[in-house]
């Protein structure tokens, strides 16, 4: 759990979390959207290797797991 998220939870503030890390906290009631109407620019997320040739297997996966966990990727 990130320490923003924490800080939130503990009455330490308002913050600026991505839905898909607060989703269930927001379900269960103990986060609350404050701002509702408010636009977020988005914020891309980029894997930046130099080539797709000859990868390796460590790095193969953490794109494969990127692509497959992250909304935005």
């Amino acid at each position: 759990m990130a320490l923003v998220q924490k800080m939130a939870l503990h009455e330490g503030g308002i913050a600026l979390l991505p839905h898909h890390v607060c989703q269930q906290d927001l379900a269960t009631g103990r986060l609350h959207k404050v701002l509702p109407d408010h636009p977020i620019q988005p914020n891309p997320f980029y894997l930046i290797s130099p080539s797709r040739e000859h990868l390796a297997p460590a790095l193969r996966s953490l794109m494969d797991f990127v692509a497959e966990r992250l909304p935005f990727a």
